[in-house]
């Protein structure tokens, strides 16, 4: 085989090559803008497989898992507010596909519905939780960091400085925001999956309000009765 021949053929082999996609790369972290107050769509992708995020107007909240650049989403949960002039096309998201520092979204038909561009300068939840204990008696407690046992069947919160609260009842993932005012905590726009658990008590998911005691937070439901308590995590 000539010289030119030989050349040819290792340029479409390079030509080949290039059309496939290079190794996946990890999908977990911020994609879109979640700024508060941008009213933008937006996914957090979790290391534990949970994702969090909004279509613009509504809270999402479910699974995910990834298989090289593809992404899966499950049990994706929203609330159902009504917006006006916002397109909640993000809500419809069953599948994804990261193409450099794009997430491709895809319905359940496989039809393209949008895109997502990664996002490197929104801390994920777990670091922004860094906030110190609270103190006993203290007005306007610090609340950033995680609460209860972050295990299967056990319930946990973790709260963010930028108002958003995501955890579990034992059961079903929860996500949503809160606000602090006169030492009370009152959570808005709670959503959850609906997955049923035998034998798990999931008080947490009837949470309105919360005090905190020192490293204790009482939790109460919408007509202010006491439904269970969590400790500060370590």
């Amino acid at each position: 085989m000539s010289v030119v021949a030989l050349l040819a053929t290792a340029a479409l082999a390079l030509t080949a090559c290039s059309a496939i996609d290079p190794p996946g790369t990890d999908p977990s972290g911020v994609w879109g803008d979640s700024a508060p107050g941008a009213a933008q769509p937006y996914l957090e992708l979790s290391g534990d497989g949970r994702v969090t995020g909004s279509d613009g107007c509504n809270r999402l909240l479910g699974d995910w898992k990834g298989d090289g650049r593809t992404v899966t989403f499950n049990r994706l949960a929203s609330t159902r507010m009504a917006c006006e002039d916002v397109d909640t096309w993000l809500s419809g998201a069953a599948s994804g596909r990261v193409k450099d520092s794009t997430l491709i979204i895809y319905d359940t038909d496989g039809s393209r519905i949008g895109e997502l561009k990664r996002s490197s300068d929104v801390p994920s939840a777990t670091t922004q939780a860094t906030s110190s204990a609270p103190v006993a008696g203290d007005a306007n407690p610090a609340l950033a960091g995680a609460w209860g046992v972050s295990e299967q069947g056990k319930p946990h919160l973790t709260f963010t400085d930028a108002g958003t609260v995501s955890g579990s009842d034992g059961c079903n993932l929860i996500a949503g925001s809160w606000k602090l005012a006169d030492g009370v905590v009152t959570f808005g726009q709670l959503v959850s999956t609906l997955m049923a658990c035998d034998q798990v008590d999931t008080w947490l998911g009837g949470a309105s309000t919360a005090t905190v005691s020192g490293a204790t937070m009482t939790v109460y439901d919408n007509t202010d009765a006491k439904i269970g308590t969590l400790e500060r995590a370590s």
